[in-house]
């Protein structure tokens, strides 16, 4: 996961997933934890707090087989992530952007779907390999480049930037 220092045209604070770097996980207790450190990050950022933000996932080389390793995650430990994302920390989601989604993401969508609120599966947008659609909500400019932009900045910026915050404030505790 990545959060963008820019924003959308509604000024909604942009995250960015990658699954095809997610296969590895095998640690449900980790990925529960991660997912938990990520949203207390990212309830830091002023942005969210106020705008919401908008998640943007880019499923290119994540095949079926790759959707079959994250079985190693219970089903349990997703509900708790989704669980814990919608009902306990106070941000908004204003939209999700799926990306160069496979085949087979229609069919889950199928199955997902009728599990969403209405107002949230309008928020679903499914962008396939036009990345030129994502102009009328975001500039192209914020993007980093696997999503369609020109954006140059480490893929692990942010990371590395709470990380540093963390170790700081751990320091000044002292």
């Amino acid at each position: 996961m990545r959060i963008l220092k820019g924003h959308d045209k509604n000024g909604c604070a942009i995250s960015t997933l990658l699954p095809a770097r997610m296969t590895g996980i095998m640690d449900a207790d980790l990925f529960l934890k991660w997912n938990f450190w990520v949203l207390e990050k990212v309830l830091m950022n002023p942005y969210m707090q106020v705008n919401g933000q908008v998640v943007i996932e880019n499923f290119e080389n994540f095949s079926l087989i790759n959707m079959m390793t994250l079985k190693n995650i219970p089903s349990s430990v997703m509900q708790k992530c989704f669980k814990m994302q919608s009902e306990c920390f106070p941000f908004r989601l204003r939209g999700i952007f799926i990306v160069n989604q496979p085949a087979y993401m229609r069919f889950l969508w199928a199955i997902v779907k009728p599990f969403m609120s209405k107002k949230l599966r309008q928020r679903v947008h499914f962008i396939g390999s036009n990345t030129a659609a994502f102009a009328k909500f975001i500039d192209l400019a914020v993007l980093p480049p696997e999503f369609g932009g020109t954006l140059d900045e480490p893929a692990d910026a942010w990371i590395e930037e709470q990380i540093q915050a963390e170790a700081a404030a751990a320091e000044n505790a002292q």
